[in-house]
């Protein structure tokens, strides 16, 4: 578990903290237009994108209050990428029977990336983590990426609709992709502390207003927008 958890939220909450996540670490975009291109690339574009997916979730962490010193950030960078061919292999097993299964998997291991970059778990144990954290939260999941991924239509929509050049219609694809990419990683980040039931340890805060709590730094009240503790 993390050394740092966020209070219970709402959809509506965790969306708005996780733009003002990206609004506060304007930088992150960049790093996710790079995902966002790198589906360009032959052959290696998923490890790209998964390295860039993973990247946005450690910096979205820290912003949060928590850092992991379990295990470097090149160790879980692997991890992560293990984690995700560990992801296919589970959601494409799930569609063999028929496509609800697949989706199903693919809601209850949404959080697999963020245990392994957040809490240095192994592929599996960060599978197996992601169920638990799902148990009680799926519709959330579902709402949260769902909204998130709309941040992706545009990419795909106006070259499907308007006559573009190839090139442009690239760009499009890669761009949108770009944002849609740092929004999942800032919205995975968030749920996945959220979701976490609060652990003892000590972290620096990323609470709004720049206060911090000695001892564990623990965010709460994400639902009702309050950003620090008085103890």
């Amino acid at each position: 578990m993390s050394q740092t958890s966020v209070g219970n939220g709402d959809v509506r909450s965790i969306l708005s903290r996780s733009a003002t996540l990206v609004g506060e670490t304007p930088l992150t975009l960049g790093l996710g237009l790079l995902g966002g291109f790198a589906v360009f690339v032959p052959i290696v574009w998923p490890v790209l994108v998964v390295l860039a997916f993973a990247g946005l979730i450690e910096v979205f962490a820290r912003e949060l209050g928590h850092q992991t010193r379990e295990r470097s950030l090149v160790v879980r960078l692997v991890l992560a990428v293990l984690g995700a061919a560990l992801l296919v292999v589970f959601i494409a097993f799930g569609g063999l029977f028929v496509v609800l299964p697949g989706v199903y998997v693919a809601i209850v291991t949404a959080l697999t990336i963020p245990a392994i970059v957040i809490d240095s778990h192994g592929p599996l144990g960060a599978v197996l983590e992601s169920v638990a954290l799902a148990r009680g939260n799926a519709i959330r999941i579902v709402a949260i990426l769902g909204a998130v991924s709309l941040l992706a239509a545009p990419g795909l929509i106006v070259p499907a609709v308007v006559t573009v050049p190839g090139p442009t219609a690239d760009v499009l694809l890669g761009f949108f992709g770009g944002v849609a990419l740092t929004g999942w990683a800032a919205a995975t980040a968030t749920m996945y502390l959220t979701f976490t039931p609060t652990n003892v340890g000590s972290s620096s805060s990323g609470l709004p207003g720049g206060e911090s709590t000695d001892g564990a730094a623990t965010l709460k009240d994400v639902g009702a927008g309050t950003g620090s503790t008085d103890e």
